[in-house]
Formats: structure tokens, sequence, C-alpha cells
């Protein structure tokens, strides 16, 4: 009996908390990497703030002060804009590294390389776990020798999606059934072998 509360507990749990955010972490939605002239920002910019035609214009601006930091959300689009600049001018042919490390299991769940010919990159990504990760984003010139690699570094919150009221009840008597089906197969086996044993003897 103890077993069969602990199992609904820790369904309960599961299903009806949402992960809490990583102890030590900080998240944010832009970074901004520079060396001399050349600069490489990167802004995460959930597809629910944006509409598709005025992407790549209004993800670039400046997040205001006190404004809340963006997440993704799981299942959703989440854009990452990226623009080298050399003196305030995009650079063109720019060839882009981007990966994803989710933080809590510490692996790394998506890579891919990117060639730009106006030196901004939009990249769509969903994510599957609302968890934090780390985006790591290099970019090197075509033309070796144009300019030196660049790197830049940010964590993004990643929002969970609870399942709906629904679905947990009924996955809840799912399994409340099957614990009671496999109590009474169990009871009657268990009454049978003690019947048999009492004959026998």
């Amino acid at each position: 009996m103890k077993y069969f509360i602990l199992l609904i507990m820790t369904f309960l749990s599961v299903s009806l908390f949402a992960d809490e955010p990583t102890e030590g972490i900080t998240t944010t939605d832009s970074v901004v990497v520079s060396e001399g002239a050349l600069q490489l920002s990167l802004r995460l910019v959930p597809q629910s703030i944006i509409k598709t035609d005025d992407l790549r214009v209004g993800a670039l601006k400046a997040r205001k002060k006190g404004e809340k930091v963006l997440e993704a959300r799981v299942g959703d689009l989440a854009f990452l804009i990226a623009e080298l600049t050399l003196d305030g001018k995009a650079v063109k042919n720019v060839q882009y590294e981007l990966s994803f490390h989710h933080i809590e299991d510490d692996k790394q769940v998506f890579r891919t390389i990117v060639s730009s010919e106006d030196g901004i990159l939009n990249w769509g990504q969903q994510f599957f776990d609302g968890a934090e990760h780390k985006i790591t984003l290099k970019a090197r010139p075509l033309n070796m020798g144009a300019f030196k690699p660049l790197k830049a570094e940010m964590v993004i919150a990643v929002e969970g999606l609870d399942p709906p009221s629904g679905v947990v009840i009924k996955s809840m008597a799912i399994l409340l059934a099957i614990c009671a089906a496999a109590m009474a197969v169990g009871y009657v086996f268990g009454f049978k072998m003690t019947a048999g044993k009492a004959k026998t003897t």
C-alpha cells in the first residue's frame, strides 16, 4: 500500500509542478561581444512577440531598462538573430557555427554551421525541455584573413509547457485503474495459493 501511495505522489509531483530554474544560473536574451571595431550581437526573439515580416528589424533593437528578460517556450519557435558588424556596417560573407548545450543534462543537443552573405543570421529553433540552455555562436570569415573569429555565449531560459488538466486527470485515472487491477490480480492469486497450500496440508 505504501508503494502505491508513493507512486501516486511521484506522478502528481511530476505532472503538476513545473521545473524550477537551476540555482546559480543567470539567464539573458541578448549579448554583444566586441573586439576593436568588430562587434558580434546575438539576440533571442520568441515567436510570440514578433511578426515574421519585421523579424530582422525589430529583433536587433536594444531592450529597455527594467524590461523582462525574454524566454523561449517549449513547442514554439524561438528566433536567434545574430549580426556581425565592422565600424557599424554589416560584414559580408560570414560563416556562423551555432550550438545549443542543455545545462541540466550537460549535453550538446544541437549544432549547425550556416553561411551568410549579408552577415546576418536568422535561425528558428524549437526547444523540447523547459530548462536553461547555453547558446554558443562563433563567427568566421569565409574569406580567410578578413577578420579574426569572434565568439559569443549566452544562457537562455526555456519555459516548460504544463499539460492540460484534462490530460492529467485522464492519465491519473488510467494509472489508478492499472494499479487497482494489478492489486486485485495479486490478491486473487495470493488467496488461491494460500488456499491450495491449506488443502495439501
